[in-house]
């Protein structure tokens, strides 16, 4: 067959037009006399229209024989072990259907090829015997597997494949409004499958949607390898390598080379798996906007150049603006997003995987497989030019949360927001702000060129230090362009918030917001994005009256604009359930959580990994109200999905697994919980690496609750690690440091090193007023953590006017109920006791015990200070008996929580054997004193007052029995 020549596309597109305009018996003369004037083209013209017509035979069903019976005579009939039950489908191998095993052996339904016609003569039975062997060694868990193949008794031959119950893929993500980062996840799945048939010397040749189902659980099977051909040499003839029916496929997947009639490769299924990807992200085909016909769907394959997919998410041709947005909310985003999203990499290995020369492609399924993973992790990929400032924007890139952020953020913006602008009518104006976005970035970057002049000489430059540049020249670039302004300082918000610069966020995420209110007024989706992220961050800094302001209208707008089954306003409404649970308001926290994941299931099933996320929320949640044996139950089936779904090795399995540990450990399960968070940081580590921010939080979490137990030496080591890792990814300015140096400090402080600990203290309270400012929780902490220091020290009145400061600073901030506004209250009230002030102390003390919850762990190790305290203003004005039962519970409850042995139990027992002596019974004080004592001189160094008192006490009552004696 001759090639059809790209240079003759226009005629022969127009000379197409007319003879498919003609009757067929018209179109042998008229060709006739086209060959007159243009031989070769009249060739071409020809055989164009051969293979118009036998694509219609094949796929419009019009005229076509079948060897078999009508369908409704082969219902019912019997082929081997198998009964037909009904028709599923018409493929290119011929009919298929719904057939049910009958012999006992085993139950269950497959689905039975049926050989047509057009495959029936010498050729096609030798084709589908070949099959046979094909799929038999096509196994693989997303290939539909060959179960048996036999021929009947009137020589139909049949094959006997796996049932797939699921959804062509395209079909399947829009039902979920999956994301673009979801729908190339499943996407693997496919180039993982094509990739296996290929390493087997089997190309597809017919790959399409409708070939590709994805099972309620998210496993994608490709079917109908029927098609398949061999491409070993061994046996193999030319005539067998390139077809003797070439017309085999669906013309709109179709390559190049298939439409010309030209040898098939491997290639022509990246170029299939290209069109496929194109419309699964975008949901447009790349050449055939406008085509309508078999014969238009070919020459635009042929002739039309693959625009960019960012260009998809524009109008343009038949695809007004309502559908692009339709097209967009598929994809829970906006236009505008997408095309963020397309520009750049995607559009590139889209592109590449869509050359018309297929030696231009990507040479293997597994090369496009590798791109793909370098997008989903943020490195180069290899469809793009390796220029330096591209090399240098991927690394920044892959270290985004929790290491350097800003590159990626400003370079995937500035390409993306430069591509929506070029993709207008303004291509001067566009153009020059093209170059005006680009001057902005190279002066960021520039900076830190090693081979620069401003950088010779000097340090590294840290991605704050561009942050702050780049913040800086906003007001003097791109004066012109408010809309990129927008974007720039919106993208330099999220990246000075994950960098915990809250201050700097705030500031960037409020500019854009404003300018957004003017460029896009009413209801819009962008607006309603920096809405949110703004509130988030606000809510980060605890400024939380704002925050519910901003994320409540976010929220009210995402539902205006998307309704409720949409998953941008599931995040806002998780968002709005976060606030409430750091405000304490729990109850409404819970709610929002649940309405949350009831919209989730509604959504997208049960298995669906946004639902697992979503009990994970829920499961926190409960924990944080003191219901941890309720949210085991949501932890559980969370981690049942992301088991069946990701494996054990993955960072989100580990998440889930890390929060059981949390409410197993709030349940005073130590040992399971302990299991568990060493379970979580095993596969973080082998997953994310060991300099990963959610390494370090495990640490972190491990070795707090191995200090609660008493193993300070574990602890200590696994607070250091968590510290350094912080400090190389963040530096010291940073909340993940001064929070690892808090909680070092404590252990410290339990060992008696108080000059140290307060020492670390003060350290951290210094990052916290740079990054916090005075009025946050963090400070607070601090303070009141100082202030234990100063208690134990003896210096009582210092540590009240800490704490007066803390606690009146936690009032304003998150109100008096507030679990960290009553631990305040707890300790004050301790250190006005201790300073002689019980009339004061006593009713802070009942007040905050009155609102602390003993069926939390966390409240209750702040009960047991709080009875010790109470105990102890009883005990000082004269009410011992009272003061009795509350020691006995102080006592109970640290011991059964926080074991026999720690020294707070010790405690307990001798300001109990002390009651005990104020009432004059010696005898009964004599076994908690004596108890007592002996738990405090394990810890005399870190509680040298409490060991002396418990010596005095004991003294006391030796001389009380000695005297009753006498």
């Amino acid at each position: 067959m001759t090639p059809f020549s790209q240079e003759s596309g226009p005629s022969l597109s127009k000379l197409l037009d007319e003879a498919l305009d003609l009757p067929v018996a018209e179109r042998a003369a008229w060709i006739a006399a086209r060959r007159a004037e243009n031989p070769a083209l009249a060739d071409e013209l020809a055989a164009l229209l051969d293979r118009e017509a036998s694509i219609d035979d094949d796929f419009l069903s019009t005229g076509r024989a079948s060897l078999f019976p009508s369908g409704s005579t082969l219902a019912g009939q019997t082929l081997g072990a198998y009964v037909l039950e009904g028709p599923l489908g018409q493929g290119g191998m011929g009919s298929v259907w719904m057939g049910r095993r009958t012999d006992g052996r085993f139950e269950g339904v497959a689905a039975i090829k049926l050989l047509s016609l057009a495959v029936a003569g010498p050729v096609g039975e030798e084709r589908f015997r070949r099959e046979g062997s094909v799929l038999a060694r096509l196994t693989h868990p997303n290939i539909a597997r060959l179960l048996d193949a036999g021929v009947s008794a009137a020589g139909l031959p049949y094959l006997v494949l796996e049932y797939v119950d699921g959804k062509p893929i395209d079909e399947w993500c829009d039902a979920r409004t999956l994301t673009i980062g979801a729908r190339l996840r499943l996407f693997q799945q496919v180039l993982a499958a094509v990739a296996h048939a290929h390493a087997n010397f089997i190309v597809h040749r017919d790959l399409k949607p409708a070939n590709i189902l994805v099972a309620a659980d998210g496993t994608v099977k490709l079917l109908d390898f029927g098609i398949a051909k061999l491409l070993e040499e061994g046996g193999a003839t030319p005539e067998a390598l390139t077809g003797a029916h070439e017309s085999v496929f669906t013309y709109r997947y179709a390559a190049p080379e298939q439409i010309k009639g030209e040898a098939i490769t491997t290639a022509t299924d990246v170029y299939s798996l290209g069109v496929i990807l194109f419309e699964l992200l975008a949901g447009r085909h790349p050449t055939s906007g406008d085509a309508h016909t078999p014969a238009e769907h070919m020459m635009a394959i042929l002739n039309t150049e693959v625009g960019q997919l960012s260009r998809a998410a524009s109008p343009s041709g038949a695809v007004g603006p309502a559908e692009v947005q339709r097209l967009a909310a598929a994809r829970d985003a906006s236009p505008e997003k997408l095309r963020r999203i397309f520009a750049g990499d995607l559009d590139n290995i889209v592109s590449k995987t869509l050359k018309k020369n297929p030696a231009e492609r990507y040479a293997t399924v597994g090369s496009l497989a590798e791109d793909v993973r370098h997008y989903l992790n943020h490195e180069p990929v290899a469809a793009r030019a390796d220029s330096l400032k591209y090399r240098a924007s991927k690394f920044v890139r892959r270290h985004r949360v929790p290491v350097v952020l800003a590159g990626v953020a400003l370079v995937g913006l500035v390409a993306a927001v430069v591509r929506e602008r070029q993709l207008r009518g303004r291509a001067e104006l566009e153009a020059k702000k093209a170059v005006a976005v680009e001057e902005y970035l190279v002066s960021i970057f520039g900076a830190a060129d090693p081979f620069a002049p401003i950088a010779m000489g000097q340090r590294d430059i840290t991605a704050r230090e561009l942050l702050d540049r780049g913040a800086q020249r906003i007001d003097t670039s791109l004066v012109d362009q408010p809309e990129i302004r927008a974007e720039l300082r919106g993208a330099l918000g999220r990246v000075y918030g994950n960098l915990g610069v809250y201050d700097k966020a705030t500031s960037e995420l409020r500019s854009s917001l404003n300018a957004r209110r003017v460029l896009d007024r009413g209801d819009n989706a962008s607006v309603a994005e920096a809405m949110d992220r703004l509130g988030v961050v606000l809510m980060l800094e605890d400024s939380l009256n704002e925050s519910d302001s901003l994320l409540s209208q976010g929220l009210a707008m995402r539902q205006r604009l998307f309704g409720d089954r949409n998953a941008a306003t599931v995040e806002s409404v998780e968002h709005l359930a976060q606030l409430f649970e750091n405000r304490d308001q729990l109850d409404k926290s819970e709610r929002l959580f649940r309405q949350a994941l009831a919209l989730r299931r509604a959504m997208y099933g049960d298995d669906d990994l946004t639902v697992a996320a979503s009990r994970d929320y829920l499961g926190r949640t409960l924990v944080t109200k003191g219901e941890p044996a309720q949210a085991i139950p949501e932890y559980q089936m969370a981690l049942a999905i992301r088991m069946k779904r990701l494996g054990e090795e993955h960072p989100a399995t580990a998440e889930t697994i890390h929060d059981l540990a949390g409410a197993d450990e709030h349940l005073g399960r130590y040992a399971d919980a302990e299991r568990d968070y060493r379970r979580a940081l095993a596969i973080e580590r082998r997953t994310l690496g060991n300099d990963h921010r959610s390494v370090t939080l495990t640490l972190n979490d491990l070795g707090q609750m191995l200090f609660k137990i008493g193993r300070l030496d574990e602890a200590d080591s696994l607070l250091r690690e968590a510290l350094a890792i912080n400090r190389k990814l963040f530096g010291e300015n940073h909340e993940a440091v001064s929070a690892n140096i808090s909680n070092l400090a404590l252990i410290v402080r339990e060992r008696g090193d108080f000059v140290e600990a307060q020492r670390l203290l003060e350290e951290a309270l210094k990052i916290d007023l740079a990054l916090r400012g005075t009025e946050h929780l963090d400070v607070g902490f601090d303070l009141n953590e100082i202030a234990v220091v100063l208690r134990l020290e003896g210096h009582s009145d210092s540590a009240v006017s800490l704490l007066r400061r803390a606690l009146a600073m936690s009032n304003r901030v998150v109100g008096a109920d507030a679990r960290g506004t009553v631990i305040i209250s707890v300790n004050l009230g301790r250190a006005l006791n201790e300073s002689g002030r019980n009339a004061e102390a006593e009713p802070l003390l009942r007040g905050a015990l009155a609102k602390l919850d003993t069926n939390n762990a966390d409240e209750r190790l702040a009960v047991v200070p709080g009875r010790i305290g109470l105990g102890r203003v009883l005990l000082a004005t004269h009410r011992a008996r009272d003061a009795v039962p509350v020691m006995r519970s102080a006592m109970s409850m640290s011991s059964d929580r926080q074991g026999a042995e720690h020294w707070r139990t010790g405690e307990s027992e001798t300001v109990l054997g002390e009651c005990l002596l104020a009432l004059g019974e010696p005898d009964s004080a004599e076994a908690p004193l004596r108890t007592g004592l002996t738990v405090l001189k394990k810890y005399g160094a870190s509680h040298p007052l409490l060991l002396a008192e418990a010596n005095a006490a004991n003294a006391r009552m030796v001389t009380m029995k000695r005297g009753s004696r006498q």
